[in-house]
């Protein structure tokens, strides 16, 4: 469940932990989800998907991986 995983991202001892737990979350892809990014490390929430992104919301999962290995921010 995102909430679990979110609990952890924000419980993790590292350099930007403050950063990150400050940060707002935020739409991405126009309403397909939720994103949080500080440093290196972002927290996605993809809207009405289950532990397979890519089974569920194929689209939200392509736009994910494209995003990702373009380099660009969440």
């Amino acid at each position: 469940n995102y909430l679990g995983n979110k609990a952890v991202a924000l419980g993790m001892e590292w350099e930007k932990k403050e950063e990150f737990g400050d940060a707002a979350d935020r739409d991405w892809g126009d309403g397909r989800g939720l994103a949080r990014t500080a440093g290196n490390l972002s927290f996605l929430q993809v809207y009405k998907a289950g532990h397979m992104v890519p089974m569920n919301q194929p689209v939200s999962a392509l736009m994910m991986i494209d995003q990702f290995l373009a380099g660009e921010a969440f």
